[in-house]
């Protein structure tokens, strides 16, 4: 189920995914802005960065590059606001374990 429409996802003997709706053709991804939108949405205002990561970079890093590729990266308003705490020597501030994309999305293609 996917914004309210039911979906099969279905997956070939090489490992090709498609997204296969009860109306309309098979995809290969999900609307990324769509999914966007909805995490903006239930988060409100909460969320301090989100983007489209297509590159392992260094918050989400797979040497062996089975992590699929791309994931949505959402950072929340209050880990930001935890980490400058933190840089700025802020007393009883921790540092915050970054977390690349939250909740796990999933595969975006």
């Amino acid at each position: 189920m996917f914004a309210g429409e039911p979906q099969y996802i279905a997956t070939d003997s090489e490992g090709h995914t498609r997204i296969i709706p009860l109306n309309g053709e098979p995809k290969t991804e999900l609307d990324r802005g769509q999914i966007m939108s909805m995490v903006q949405e239930a988060a409100g205002a909460s969320i301090a960065e989100m983007r489209v990561i297509d590159q392992y970079d260094a918050y989400y890093l797979d040497r062996l590059r089975e992590k699929p590729l791309p994931v949505i990266y959402a950072t929340p308003q209050d880990a930001l606001e935890s980490l400058e705490a933190w840089e700025r020597g802020r007393e009883g501030a921790t540092k915050p374990i970054p977390i690349p994309h939250f909740p796990p999305l999933g595969r975006v293609s």
